[in-house]
């Protein structure tokens, strides 16, 4: 078993001189890049109206709020790199995965790329026209855009990864899954719980984006690109959820399925060579044979044990059982 271990800080959630940031920093760190851009927002409108009635203020609350996900996911995922490593091949492939593509380069370079496509959506949407009277107004609105794709960008990114990272961890749990582990799934319980975290942080930004899609006073939503554009920007949150859930979930289910069926299949063969074994006591003198049929008796006790734990053992992420 494998009991290195990986420090895993990005950018976003750095460790300076082995002091992480805390909890009461990132929640403030949050809050406060959303409420930046809400008071730069407001102050740039002419009619303060517009903030509320076209529900400009739930930007930042999706900017507050998709930057305090990122947190809590990378906490999590941060947590549950412990159990990968227990499950990972000799070879390190999930330290080479994260020095590959877990990078900060490519978080940032993604959240780049998203914000500018969330931009770019918003654009084709079109934006409301109380918000595109002055160039400042215009111009604050596409800022929060920008903020807003960034830091869910860089929250799909690790999304993508993590879905690619449990999807290549897969094959290894036919040698390192352990039946007698308390957890009811092999071991890799934790693993299954971190992706519903990450579902539910998926499905809370879903939820605000959703609250501004439908509130928002789009003015090209009459073509037949802007609908779809909105129906898709509109999902994608939910989509995620689910793959997030459902991709790693089946991939470890078709490597749990073929471990509990080899498992099974040598625990019979052991327990048809420990019933012909009975066999020989006929050859054998009375406290040899009260000897051997304990020993035997041990090994039946073993495997009906062992059989009883593989039957009860969780296949799936997606599922709650524990062993009994």
């Amino acid at each position: 078993m494998n009991n290195k271990t990986i420090s895993f800080y990005p950018f976003f959630d750095p460790c300076r001189d082995g002091k992480p940031l805390s909890w009461a920093q990132k929640l403030s760190l949050s809050i406060a890049v959303g409420a930046a851009y809400s008071l730069f927002q407001f102050l740039n409108l002419h009619n303060k109206a517009v903030f509320f009635d076209q529900y400009a203020w739930v930007l930042s609350i999706i900017i507050s709020t998709s930057l305090l996900a990122l947190y809590m996911a990378t906490a999590v995922f941060r947590n549950s790199l412990s159990v990968m490593l227990t499950h990972d091949d000799p070879s390190g492939s999930t330290e080479q995965f994260l020095r590959r593509i877990m990078t900060n380069r490519n978080y940032a370079v993604f959240g780049l790329i998203f914000g500018l496509m969330t931009c770019a959506v918003s654009q084709t949407l079109g934006i409301p026209q109380s918000l595109a009277e002055a160039r400042l107004p215009f111009l604050s609105y596409y800022l929060g855009c920008m903020l807003t794709g960034f830091a869910a960008g860089m929250g799909l990114w690790g999304i993508f990864s993590i879905i690619a990272l449990y999807v290549r961890l897969a094959p290894n749990l036919q040698y390192t899954l352990d039946p007698n582990n308390p957890d009811g799934k092999g071991g890799i319980k934790a693993l299954g719980d971190s992706l519903w975290v990450f579902a539910s942080l998926l499905f809370l930004v879903g939820l605000l984006v959703a609250v501004y899609m439908f509130n928002a006073e789009w003015t090209n939503l009459q073509s037949s690109l802007g609908r779809v554009l909105f129906l898709f920007w509109l999902a994608m949150p939910f989509v995620l959820a689910i793959s997030i859930v459902l991709i790693p979930g089946l991939a470890v289910r078709r490597q749990v399925d073929e471990f509990k069926q080899r498992k099974q299949e040598e625990l019979k063969k052991e327990r048809a060579e420990v019933y012909s074994s009975y066999k020989e006591f006929e050859q054998a003198d009375d406290e040899e044979i009260i000897a051997s049929k304990r020993a035997l008796q041990d090994r039946l006790n073993r495997i009906h044990q062992q059989m009883e734990k593989l039957q009860h053992m969780g296949s799936s992420l997606l599922d709650f059982r524990k062993n009994s």
